[in-house]
């Protein structure tokens, strides 16, 4: 996939669109959802219009859903052509509360 020449296309579908920001999750072996698409400024831009970019960018970071997953968040920077995933790995700790016996 060529990134800027994706976003560039969507500059000229989407002219007044700055910004846009998507959240992801998964976690136990799978991908859950991508969420919570923001522009900026707000317009009618559909998950849709941007999906080939969504997983080319989980595709190409350090997301894993295996076990506890990652989530994270994708922007897509159309004034500067920049794609970018921030991306987190979930970590489950156990913390001993102390044994009580119940009588």
């Amino acid at each position: 996939m060529n990134v800027k020449q994706a976003i560039k296309d969507l500059k000229i579908k989407f002219p007044t669109i700055e910004k846009i920001n998507i959240e992801y999750n998964g976690s136990g072996d799978s991908f859950n959802d991508f969420w919570n698409l923001e522009s900026i400024p707000e317009s009618i831009i559909e998950q849709e219009d941007v999906e080939d970019l969504l997983w080319y960018a989980i595709d190409n970071s350090e997301a894993n859903f295996n076990n506890e997953g990652s989530e994270g968040e994708i922007i897509i920077d159309l004034v500067n052509e920049k794609l970018s995933i921030d991306n987190y790995w979930i970590v489950y700790e156990r913390e001993p509360s102390g044994l009580k016996e119940i009588e």
